[in-house]
């Protein structure tokens, strides 16, 4: 199975793992799990490291891809076609675009975000 990491869970996986549940855990790191980082998470964590929101460097954004053996998501033209099906209650680009990548690509939302699960059909729960 596939998997995207939402941007708060990568992040949370990289500093703060204990807010992830021990069955996201599991799924994550099993052995026939692929987990994913879109370069758009890269690009909005990037976007808060900048503006001082977020205690972390760009390098340790990057360093974490290795260090978690995570691959990246590039955006492309079957993400962007499947950004206008994707119907969420709010109109976040970045939200949006995780549940165009992942509908397009066949995977799980990995996400905490109550919005996403609610309204996203396909994603894991991080916090169980």
């Amino acid at each position: 199975m596939k998997y995207l990491l939402d941007s708060h869970t990568y992040v949370w996986l990289l500093v703060a793992s204990e807010n992830v549940g021990s069955d996201a855990k599991n799924v994550l790191s099993a052995s026939d799990a692929e987990v994913f980082v879109s370069t758009a998470s890269l690009w909005e964590l990037s976007l808060k490291v900048a503006k001082g929101k977020l205690n972390l460097t760009s390098e340790q954004l990057f360093e974490g891809l290795e260090a978690l053996g995570v691959e990246t998501l590039s955006i492309n033209t079957d993400h962007i076609k499947a950004y206008g099906e994707v119907r969420l209650p709010h109109s976040d680009p970045f939200d949006t675009v995780l549940c165009a990548q992942a509908q397009a690509e066949d995977m799980k939302l990995a996400t905490a975000d109550r919005v996403l699960i609610e309204n996203y059909k396909n994603c894991l729960d991080v916090r169980q």
